[in-house]
């Protein structure tokens, strides 16, 4: 496709990490817009839904309030469980998936976690509520909770570095974000399984592309 009408302005690079965007933002013009995944989200959730805090502690309040107690108060073996919950929803999260037996059967597989939580009826619970909008956010929200929002592309064209390491989640994103997407990364480099990356992204990615680049060359030493 011919991006040649596309403005700096209306496109969006997206890293992974910090690091990575520090490197973008020193080569691009400076009217190009550069995000983490998270602080693309976090730009989306501010533009729909205006200025909300991060809270790191939202899961955890939200499921205090739901059973009456906070955690720390807990015996220890309660406490593991509700911690096994909050992650596990993260996990949800990142997978796009609701909270079942099935979905964290795959999950516990995937990220090599603990036993699943047996309380689905407070895991879905939970879930639910997470998903309202209270002005606050924490880190695994960022991203899930502007997914919703993006009724239509903000930015007409946006670059993905590190697309071997696409969650479900992240690629649904960067899906609806822009109008066109460019990805770049490495197939081979696939081995983030744990950390939410979708081994079969590259696969995904292909199938939806119109053009399909691949470097006849290997770099790597």
């Amino acid at each position: 496709s011919n991006f040649s009408h596309i403005t700096t302005s209306q496109t969006v690079f997206v890293a992974f990490n910090e690091s990575t965007k520090q490197q973008f933002i020193e080569k691009l013009p400076s009217n190009c817009k550069v995000f983490t995944f998270n602080g693309l989200g976090q730009s989306v959730l501010f533009k729909k839904k205006g200025f909300a805090a991060l809270d790191h502690g939202r899961g955890q309040k939200i499921l205090e309030s739901i059973i009456g107690k906070r955690i720390q108060d807990v015996q220890y073996r309660e406490k593991l469980e509700y911690n096994n919950i909050l992650k596990y929803l993260s996990c949800c999260k990142e997978e796009l998936l609701d909270p079942s037996p099935d979905n964290f059967f795959r999950i516990q597989e995937k990220y090599g976690l603990n036993a699943a939580p047996t309380n689905i009826e407070l895991c879905q619970t939970i879930f639910r509520i997470m998903a309202q909008w209270n002005k606050s956010f924490q880190w695994s929200d960022q991203i899930w909770m502007a997914l919703p929002l993006l009724t239509s592309p903000m930015y007409e064209l946006a670059y993905v570095d590190e697309a071997n390491d696409l969650s479900p989640l992240r690629l649904e994103f960067v899906l609806r974000v822009a109008r066109h997407v460019i990805f770049t990364g490495d197939p081979y480099q696939s081995i983030n399984a744990f950390a939410g990356a979708d081994y079969e992204a590259f696969e995904k990615v292909r199938a939806i592309s119109k053009i399909v680049l691949p470097l006849k060359t290997c770099f790597r030493m």
